[in-house]
């Protein structure tokens, strides 16, 4: 009984690899763009993606099953929402850091600028929980996915 798991994400997922659980237990990693066959013990199990400690979808799979690992679209937008604020924040912070050292001589407060990453921080942990979507492919759907 084997299973076919094939992962194709995005760029900002590409330096983690994905370990693959079948009813709880790790019995494999996969690295980006790269396809993994698994034997089975059992015909119907439960199967969910663990990354960077953050958990997927979990599916019933069973046996001959063709399983795609792809990225949630919403992480794109948050990566790219996530880099835009962080280099706000970041010229926010070195123009508040050169404000200080320029006019209030002695007085720096760098607690301003980080009120700024509250957003992102916050944005990241809403969003970034499941950020792996797993689910069971037709075989043509499969093997057309580049």
């Amino acid at each position: 009984m084997t299973l076919k798991i094939k992962r194709r994400t995005r760029w900002y997922n590409v330096f983690y690899n994905i370990k693959i659980k079948l009813n709880g237990e790790k019995v494999s990693e996969l690295e980006d763009h790269k396809e993994v066959e698994i034997n089975m013990p059992e015909d119907n199990m439960e199967l969910e993606t663990d990354q960077f400690a953050t958990l997927s979808n979990k599916i019933s799979v069973s046996d001959g099953d063709h399983v795609l690992i792809t990225s949630r679209r919403i992480m794109t937008f948050a990566h790219l929402l996530g880099l835009s604020i962080l280099m706000i924040a970041s010229s926010i912070f070195l123009y508040m850091t050169n404000y200080h050292r320029s006019y209030m001589l002695g007085q720096e407060n760098f607690f301003i600028p980080y009120l700024i990453l509250i957003p992102l921080i916050l944005f990241t942990l809403i969003v970034g929980m499941k950020p792996n979507k797993v689910e069971v492919v037709s075989k043509s759907t499969y093997d057309s996915t580049k």
